[in-house]
């Protein structure tokens, strides 16, 4: 899955873009709406984005899994492995688990980079869309909107798990 996000300056132009999205098979539980009146995403018939959305503790998360695994890797190596291969996998296991969680909770605090970009538009009543597409068709996605609308802020990030 791909995220693409949609930075719109009008709350009728949401309900027009998550229409053309549906139309576009994207269900309405992969559309996360974040702005400063939530009363559009029931207009809209779309989920508000929750602190998964707007954070980036997934992304800080993955992060910390990551170092915390090398760190065990280190562990191991500099006790001389000492350790049974087991208990070289259980203290891997133990220091990503632990980095990831340690990661995560700061990452909660951490607005997510996109988000942070247009943390001022959507104050002064912006409205951004989160929509989660797959990989494949991402560009078609990313073509019909911007065809249709021209004044909204397209970006995209990374590939994820879903």
């Amino acid at each position: 899955m791909s995220r693409i996000y949609l930075t719109i300056p009008d709350d009728r132009t949401v309900i027009d873009v998550v229409e053309e999205l549906k139309q576009l098979d994207i269900d309405e539980e992969h559309i996360h709406v974040i702005a400063k009146d939530a009363s559009i995403a029931r207009k809209a018939h779309i989920h508000k984005a929750s602190e998964f959305y707007t954070t980036d503790a997934w992304h800080m998360g993955i992060q910390g899994l990551a170092v915390g695994a090398l760190l065990g890797a280190g562990i191991f190596l500099l006790t001389g492995m000492a350790f049974e291969p087991i208990t070289f996998l259980r203290i891997i296991l133990l220091c990503a688990a632990l980095g990831g969680l340690a990661c995560m909770l700061i990452g909660v605090g951490r607005n997510e980079s996109h988000v942070e970009e247009h943390a001022g538009d959507i104050e002064k009543g912006a409205v951004m869309l989160l929509v989660d597409t797959p990989k494949r068709r991402e560009n078609k996605t990313v073509k019909r909107i911007f065809d249709e609308h021209p004044e909204i802020v397209i970006e995209r990030s990374g590939v994820f798990l879903s």
